[in-house]
């Protein structure tokens, strides 16, 4: 039963575990569009996208096969997408805003914006250094 139910919850996991650092990196203002800042935030950034190397790395490191990784790296990707961009637009459904299309229309650029291309390219990598350590390992 652990077998048929690994890959599935890997995947939630992964997710919202990108959901969250990039959840984290957006309301601290270093993944917002147009980001000029100084070079403490640049390193808090590098530090964020890090994390997500980190968790793709050990999503990758568990799952071990590299069909299931890769169909999961996708998955779990659009799925953190999901889970962000329902994080960002919930003060727009629940009635805190008194014009919620703002926020839906930003809620879609901050999305976009905080998972591609950088997120998208350093997950992948993630995702093949964690299926060679996952080789390497077994």
């Amino acid at each position: 039963m652990w077998q048929t139910l690994k890959p599935p919850l890997i995947i939630l996991g992964w997710a919202a575990s990108d959901a969250a650092v990039v959840l984290a990196a957006i309301f601290h203002g270093l993944l917002l569009p147009q980001y000029h800042g100084t070079l403490d935030t640049y390193s808090t950034t590098i530090s964020a996208y890090l994390g997500l190397l980190g968790i793709a790395v050990l999503a990758a490191l568990i799952i071990g096969d590299f069909a299931t990784t890769i169909v999961s790296f996708f998955a779990s990707y659009l799925l953190a997408m999901a889970m962000t961009y329902l994080v960002l637009v919930l003060p727009g459904y629940t009635g805190a805003l008194p014009s919620p299309e703002v926020i839906i229309s930003a809620a879609v650029v901050f999305t976009f914006d905080a998972f591609f291309p950088i997120p998208l390219l350093i997950e992948f990598v993630g995702s093949l250094v964690g299926l060679g350590l996952s080789e390497r390992l077994m």
